[in-house]
């Protein structure tokens, strides 16, 4: 596992934030505000390619602005990184 993983995001009008992916079995997990507009996740991911989401004040499941896409198995669209 690579213990110094992170996520970043950026929404100024944001109260919540949450991440769900392959990484958190698909549960969603709360991301940290770490400056006024800024928010961020840091957890031990494994090295790999993985799907995820984002959801912003209870809003819909959406690819993060800006990660590259790909079809899911339901249709739907989800976001994809790769941890080194």
């Amino acid at each position: 596992l690579n213990p110094r993983a992170s996520f970043g995001f950026f929404d100024p009008a944001a109260r919540t934030v949450e991440l769900m992916a392959d990484f958190t079995d698909w549960e969603p997990v709360s991301m940290h505000r770490t400056g006024t507009d800024e928010w961020e996740l840091a957890m031990p991911i494994a090295p790999g390619s993985h799907r995820l989401d984002i959801r912003v004040d209870g809003g819909e499941w959406t690819a993060p602005p800006g990660a590259s896409t790909a079809r899911d198995e339901f249709n739907g669209v989800v976001g994809l990184v790769v941890v080194p």
